[in-house]
């Protein structure tokens, strides 16, 4: 009897194994299945803000599948039917995982606006194994009842036990076979609760109320809760991403048809996307660009990305250059290809990059047409670049020659070119470069230059050989000039002497004074037109024959040589001065206060006044010429003095002259030692000053 129960105890142990072996691969398949909707869910949050944090969940899930699949194949062992299921449920759980991998690695790989199509395909994959009970199915079958050859023994037994325990036993078994009944009911209403929601769930439809508890179904339940609200937030960020992409977000089939495209259509092309749905893309790129176009989409392989350019032609006729990155989905799912593709519209930057090419080419133009020399040479000495008119003056093919360095005339003392551009820079200085043919004479300007932050020598030079040879004739033709024209001037002087000493006649008293000013003047001509030889020449060294003088006696005579032309425009010469002893060479001072009385009187208005004044300060004694002209315009007062400038462009035809006044006016009061400057009077019209040392 005892062997009989023990038996029959054993039997039933034995049965409730199975039966909780059959709970516990429930368990695992609604593990599995919660896993892999949180996986999903933790792809879809990864894709919306990328950040690799909200991986997490997903590698914890796809441990937690795997992990699943293990243990139902374990429990399954001695199952075989059961244990084919086990494989085709982990055949869907690769599949599902498989396809959200490649969804991470394509946003990895930079391909984040291909993401949302592959993200659509997931939720397909999803829906098609939960809502649809697909993988349901097969772990609600993992539960079918095990068949043992002895089970109705065993059922014999248990009678047997019943009868022999009385009703006690009895009891027992209706509770064990009520139990599981009632137990399979409820999962059976919580799992239809389940399958409801997937339905819900693919239709965007609201789900049903949370099932409480906290076991495997009702956490499912939570996931699904879960992933319906994430669904609608990057559905959400889906839309605002493809309407304010900025580019062009669209779909075409193998023969280029649109299938698919964003909003952005119509801002960058014009074009609604009802308008361009169906439509062929090579109807909307240039006539000759539409066989490029083809050849470029039928050149990129399957799961390749290509980027191009190609000419769109916009609603309103107008063109706009196209950036396109195009990716080949190769997708089982599709019976035909699909290209994903991204259209930036840069129109813009390339005529900005047309502009700057253009300006390259001009500026590239300009350096290698400058008539003289550019060179950029580094540290080394290499020369990096050099321009046509620097490669024909060393009669040098091409920069690779570098004969630069080594043929040019260094100062005495200098033997590096970066040495003597630091002290020399943006000054010229006069060098020669050693050809075959001889040295030629050259104008050099060296300046420090940084290009892509290393430091080179900007050399930029001048070939003289040509000014020289043209200075060399000029100096040849005034000396000619100073022969020819000197003489006959001095022997009008000549003549004018005799007539005055009374050779050729006697004169009346007011023809001899008239005479005696024509003397003077022709002797100041002379001295003028020596004057201008020297400058001309470059000789600016006035000889001087320094002697006490009377400053009244100078300025006198400077006034009676001017007198004439005063009275012939009636202006009033009015010297106020204090005798004092000067040394200086009396006829140069003369020749100056007569330049500045001249000029005051051309710029003075007919019955004017030119006042000369002098006064004494410290060792110096100041003539002070001033006149009632119209002044000196500012930008003029530190230019005056210069060779050949004038206050205006038109005064020396209207007013007459050469501009050499003021300049022989200041390199003989120079040659004194003292100085000469001009401002304008308070009221109108202008003041020289002449500065010369008492001593």
């Amino acid at each position: 009897m005892m062997t009989i129960l023990a038996y029959l105890v054993s039997a039933q142990e034995a049965e409730l194994s199975r039966e909780e072996s059959a709970r516990a691969a429930i368990s695992d398949g609604m593990t599995l299945s919660t896993a892999l909707s949180s996986g999903a869910m933790a792809v879809f949050e990864y894709a919306s803000s990328q950040s690799e944090s909200t991986l997490r969940p997903y590698l914890t899930a796809r441990s937690k599948v795997e992990s699943a699949i293990g243990l139902l194949k374990k429990s399954m062992a001695g199952r075989p039917s059961q244990l084919a299921r086990v494989e085709r449920i982990e055949a869907e759980c690769n599949k599902t995982l498989s396809l959200s991998q490649e969804v991470v690695e394509l946003i990895r790989m930079g391909g984040a606006h291909f993401a949302p199509m592959r993200l659509r395909e997931v939720r397909e994959l999803v829906n098609e194994q939960i809502v649809d009970n697909k993988l349901d199915t097969e772990i609600a079958g993992l539960d079918e009842p095990y068949v043992g050859k002895n089970e109705f023994t065993v059922s014999q037994y248990r009678q047997l036990i019943g009868l022999l325990l009385y009703g006690g036993s009895a009891l027992a078994i209706t509770l064990s076979i009520l139990v599981p009944l009632l137990l399979s009911r409820q999962v059976t209403n919580r799992l239809n609760v389940i399958i409801e929601n997937s339905k819900r769930l693919a239709r965007r439809a609201p789900l049903l109320e949370p099932l409480k508890g906290a076991d495997e179904i009702a956490e499912l339940d939570h996931q699904f809760h879960e992933m319906a609200a994430l669904l609608g937030q990057v559905s959400s960020q889906e839309r605002a991403i493809l309407a304010n992409a900025g580019a062009v977000i669209f779909t075409i089939d193998h023969d280029s048809k649109i299938v698919e495209i964003g909003k952005e259509c119509e801002k960058v092309w014009g074009y609604s996307a009802e308008d361009l749905f169906g439509r062929r893309l090579i109807t909307l790129v240039k006539s000759d660009s539409i066989d490029a176009l083809r050849m470029r989409l039928e050149s990129i392989g399957s799961g390749e990305t290509a980027t191009f350019e190609a000419d769109f032609v916009k609603s309103d006729g107008q063109f706009a250059v196209m950036l396109l990155n195009v990716h080949n989905a190769a997708d089982q799912k599709f019976a035909e290809q699909r290209y994903y593709c991204v259209a930036h519209d840069i129109t813009e930057r390339k005529r900005l990059e047309k502009q700057l090419h253009d300006s390259e080419a001009k500026v590239r133009s300009l350096v290698e047409n400058l008539p003289a020399g550019l060179m950029l040479i580094d540290k080394l000495g290499r020369v990096r670049f050099a321009n046509g008119s620097a490669l024909k003056l060393f009669n040098l093919r091409s920069v690779e020659e570098q004969m630069f360095v080594q043929r040019l005339t260094l100062p005495e003392g200098m033997t590096d070119l970066f040495s003597l551009a630091l002290q020399q820079s943006g000054k010229s200085l006069l060098s020669s470069i050693q050809l075959d043919s001889g040295a030629v004479p050259i104008e050099l300007s060296l300046n420090i230059a940084e290009v892509d932050s290393d430091k080179y020598v900007l050399a930029i030079f001048a070939d003289l050989t040509e000014r020289l040879t043209i200075e060399r004739i000029k100096q040849e033709l005034l000396r000619t000039m100073s022969d020819d024209v000197a003489q006959p001037m001095a022997d009008i002087a000549q003549i004018l002497i005799r007539l005055k000493s009374g050779e050729l006649g006697e004169l009346t008293e007011k023809a001899h004074s008239r005479l005696q000013v024509s003397v003077n003047e022709s002797e100041r001509l002379l001295r003028l037109f020596d004057d201008f030889l020297r400058i001309r020449m470059g000789d600016e060294l006035f000889a001087v024959s320094i002697k006490p003088s009377s400053l009244s006696d100078i300025v006198n005579k400077a006034v009676g040589a001017v007198a004439v032309k005063a009275a012939a425009k009636k202006v009033k010469l009015i010297p106020v001065i204090s005798e004092c002893q000067i040394n200086v060479d009396s006829e140069r001072i003369v020749q100056v206060l007569v330049n500045l009385l001249t000029n005051a009187i051309k710029f003075s208005p007919e019955k004017g006044e030119i006042h000369i004044a002098n006064d004494i300060a410290g060792n110096a004694v100041n003539i002070s010429v001033s006149d009632q002209g119209s002044g000196i315009p500012a930008a003029a007062l530190d230019t005056i003095f210069e060779a050949f400038k004038q206050v205006a462009v038109s005064d020396a035809t209207r007013k007459g002259g050469t501009g050499l006044g003021l300049a022989i006016c200041k390199s003989i009061v120079e040659k004194h030692g003292g100085t000469i400057c001009a401002r304008n009077n308070d009221g109108r019209g202008a003041t020289f000053i002449v500065s010369l040392p008492l001593q």
